[in-house]
């Protein structure tokens, strides 16, 4: 027992010295060779508690969803968005040359794609002819029954004179400016 005292010492003041670098449990754990469990008995003793508050990285698709704006992040996000796209083409791809058949819009079989473009086809056709506010700016009561969740698209095209695309796009917009909006509330009240 005695001897095992300046050792606890020991390591009591390492794991606060680590952890005064921003290293979490698991990571001290490693460094030292001890258990997590260990670890975790040594940061209470040392009068630590809690997580370790890790800087903010940018340039990763999870600050931009957090709300940063930086062009760092807006890249991460397109590169994520883009490559998840590519990798969802190619799994459709794989399945439709093994065999097997996954029909949506990245399916690359002729029925599909063709079944796609009838679909957008047809709605574009059905509002387009209404669409007498092209090009017009938006006003708020458009903008608040763009938002409506109770009524289809299609349907609220039709009642604003705008088209199927104008309207997804517009709720699309409104939608991040309200998120955003709210993130920067967030923001100031803290």
């Amino acid at each position: 027992m005695a001897n095992q005292r300046p050792r606890t010492a020991q390591q009591l003041a390492r794991v606060a010295e680590l952890r005064e670098r921003g290293m979490t449990g698991p990571q001290i754990a490693k460094e030292m060779r001890l258990s997590t469990t260990r670890v975790e008995v040594l940061l209470r003793q040392a009068g630590f508690s809690g997580k370790v508050k890790q800087p903010e990285r940018h340039g990763i698709p999870a600050r931009w969803k957090a709300g940063c704006r930086c062009e760092l992040c807006k890249n991460a996000r397109r590169d994520y968005r883009q490559a998840e796209y590519q990798n969802a083409r190619k799994r459709a791809i794989d399945a439709w040359e093994a065999g097997e058949h996954s029909p949506g819009p990245l399916c690359p079989c002729p029925a599909c794609r063709k079944a796609a473009a009838v679909t957008l086809s047809a709605r574009l056709e059905r509002t387009q002819a209404c669409a007498v506010e092209h090009g017009q700016p938006w006003t708020a009561d458009e903008d608040e029954k763009a938002l409506d969740r109770r009524f289809k698209i299609e349907d609220i095209a039709r009642s604003l004179g705008r088209t199927y695309a104008a309207v997804a796009n517009r709720r699309r917009y409104l939608a991040r400016k309200r998120k955003t909006q709210r993130d920067q509330d967030d923001t100031l009240e803290s």
